[in-house]
Formats: structure tokens, C-alpha cells, sequence
């Protein structure tokens, strides 16, 4: 689904304009993706593991913009691609297609101020327009501010799957389950995602 355009002013001033993944945007896409995995441990790949080419983005893209539950946005500051989300509806079936999975990545020189929460707003808004129930997604252990965002939305633990992920290094995360009702999402970050 295309999601409507947002601009906002960022806690430092800049502006802030989010809005549904284009085909133009392949590109930066995969490389924004390439660093915000150099920059975090608590994302699913390693840099090596991104080798999408345009073509296969722009395939990707695609498939969110004709999807009735599933959104893709970027994020830009200053014109620079700065974050990634999306939502994707869990299936077709009936007795799923209430939910939604919803996956997030911001480069480090953007965070603390605010993106992640805006995004996340813009995010909630698209899928109770689009008649999805609740939205899930994993956080790794350790990731503390993403937790600490995931909780202040509204979203609620609902289990620990263990070593859920494994490092090269041998070390390993466990996943926070998570998930927002949006029949009871605040209606405050819909209304003023001002964070």
C-alpha cells in the first residue's frame, strides 16, 4: 500500500520526510541497508548478506505498493535516506491476515531524534487504515533503546524465544516477542508523534 507523505522538524531543527519506498529509491535503499548493518549487531544480516541488486529491489518495492497490508517507507533529513520500515501482513489466510510484522533500521548519525518514533506513528496509522489488528516484531536482547521505543508505543512483550540469533563471533540473542493491539494503541502517537 502507498502510504501518505509526513514532513516534520526533528528535535535538532532538520526536516524529516517520510513516506511510501519508490522505485527510484533501489539503490540508496540497498545502500542504507549495507550500513546500518555495519553500525548494529541487533540487526537479522550482516553487510556481506545484503546483495540485492536495483532490479531485485525495485521487485521488492513493487510488491509493497500493491500489497493491501504490507507498507514500505523511507525516511529522509536534509534529502539523505536516513531509514527503513515496513509493515507486512502475515498472509492471506483469514485466520491470519489481522496481523502484521513490522521491521525498522535507522543509521546511527539519526538516532535520538525522534525518526524512529515518527516512522513507527506513520507506521500504526497505515495499518489500522488498511484493517490490520495488530502489528508484532522481535527485538534483540541487548537492544535497549529499541525496546525502550517499542514499549513507549505501546507494544507489550509476549514471550522470549532463545538464541534466537547466532554471531559470528558464537554469541548469541535471545528475541523479545512483541506486539501492539491496535484497538488499543495510543491514540497520542497518532495524533502528535512529537517525540
Amino acid at each position: 500500500m502507498r502510504v501518505a507523505r509526513r514532513e516534520s522538524i526533528l528535535k535538532d531543527g532538520r526536516r524529516l520526510v517520510i513516506r511510501s519506498a519508490d522505485r527510484v529509491d533501489a539503490l540508496d535503499m540497498i545502500d542504507c541497508l549495507k550500513q546500518v548493518a555495519t553500525e548494529s549487531t541487533f540487526l537479522l544480516s550482516y553487510p556481506d548478506e545484503i546483495t540485492y541488486t536495483e532490479s531485485e529491489e525495485i521487485s521488492i518495492i513493487d510488491r509493497f505498493l500493491n500489497a493491501p497490508t504490507s507498507a514500505m517507507l523511507v525516511a529522509f533529513v536534509d534529502n539523505r535516506l536516513v531509514a527503513i520500515s515496513s509493515i507486512m501482513g502475515q498472509s492471506r489466510r483469514r485466520k491470519m491476515c489481522h496481523r502484521a510484522e513490522l521491521g525498522i533500521s535507522v543509521l546511527r548519525d539519526y538516532w535520538g531524534l525522534g525518526i524512529g518514533a515518527r516512522i513507527l506513528a506513520t507506521l500504526i496509522e497505515a495499518a489500522k487504515n488498511a484493517g490490520l489488528e495488530q502489528i508484532e516484531l522481535g527485538v534483540f536482547t541487548g537492544n535497549k533503546r529499541a525496546l525502550a521505543l517499542y514499549r513507549k508505543m505501546g507494544f507489550v512483550e509476549t514471550g522470549l524465544v532463545p538464541q534466537a540469533a547466532k554471531l559470528d563471533d558464537g554469541t548469541y540473542y535471545d528475541e523479545h516477542r512483541m506486539v501492539l493491539m491496535l484497538d488499543r494503541a495510543i491514540e497520542d502517537v497518532l495524533i502528535n508523534p512529537e517525540y
